[in-house]
């Protein structure tokens, strides 16, 4: 059975996938996001040590956290007890894709997952032609630099860019509008499922491009997560703003760190 993924022609041999010295694992009726399950239940469990005091570095293992600003570590932290913080949800990560094609970036999507351990999914899709007039502006990576307890996000995205390259494209996996409301109040409730309507009407497009493209790599940008802090009764009390990033002008390991806690009490006018 052969199976088209970009320019690249696939074949499959004994339930394996092969192509280009690289072996992708055949998925058939898994989630093109499933590889994220892994890195979303680190993050869970991270919040859960972060709250009970370890460090970034700590609570975050194996991904490569950062805990070098101690000051405002230590207000983030005492923020959140303040709020009776004892859960925190993911719900949004910049999980964006640069294609390129004879090594020139061709099409950026921008790309919002929600790192839900049992069921990542899509919760935002834009993308556009990159240009002289629209020049890609932020810095992507190849998928080879994701490794070890980010190898999830690369897997995830070789799946991303094979589905919507497939003729399967608009059955990509979005997040449960149901579940992302849960405990979030109205305003916030609101941007959340504009943006996943939103991609819904962009995805034919969004595969047109991709297709028209015949792209031959992918390259990969981590960015801002954010988080919903939850109370005892489940009550969402604020936003976490965590976030991924490499080193000045790329250079060293991907790092982790918890950024920012703001209230929604404070977001009142």
């Amino acid at each position: 059975m052969a199976t088209r993924l970009c320019s690249l022609t696939l074949v499959m041999v004994a339930g394996t996938t092969v192509a280009l010295g690289f072996v992708y694992e055949a998925r058939a009726a898994e989630s093109p996001l499933a590889p994220l399950a892994a890195p979303a239940a680190v993050l869970e469990r991270g919040f859960e040590q972060f709250l009970a005091g370890r460090s970034v570095a700590e609570a975050f293992a194996p991904l490569p956290a950062v805990d070098d600003r101690s000051e405002d570590i230590a207000a983030i932290r005492a923020a959140l007890q303040a709020d009776r913080v004892v859960r925190v949800r993911s719900i949004s990560t910049e999980f964006e894709l640069v294609l390129r094609r004879n090594g020139i970036p061709q099409l950026y999507l921008r790309t919002g997952v929600d790192l839900n351990p049992n069921a990542p999914a899509l919760v935002s899709l834009r993308g556009h032609r990159i240009t002289p007039q629209y020049p890609l502006n932020v810095a992507a990576f190849p998928l080879q630099r994701y490794t070890g307890g980010l190898a999830g996000f690369a897997e995830a995205a070789e799946g991303l860019l094979g589905i919507l390259s497939s003729g399967n494209c608009t059955q990509l996996p979005f997040a449960d509008p149901s579940a992302i409301a849960a405990g979030l109040p109205a305003g916030v409730v609101d941007d959340v499922l504009e943006r996943l309507e939103l991609a819904k009407r962009k995805l034919p497009g969004v595969c047109a491009s991709i297709n028209d493209l015949d792209p031959d790599e992918v390259y990969l940008r981590l960015d801002d997560v954010a988080h919903v802090a939850l109370n005892a009764e489940g009550v969402a009390t604020g936003v976490i703003r965590s976030g991924f990033g490499f080193g000045p002008s790329g250079v060293g390991p991907l790092n982790f760190g918890v950024n920012s806690y703001l209230p929604f009490e404070s977001m009142k006018p």
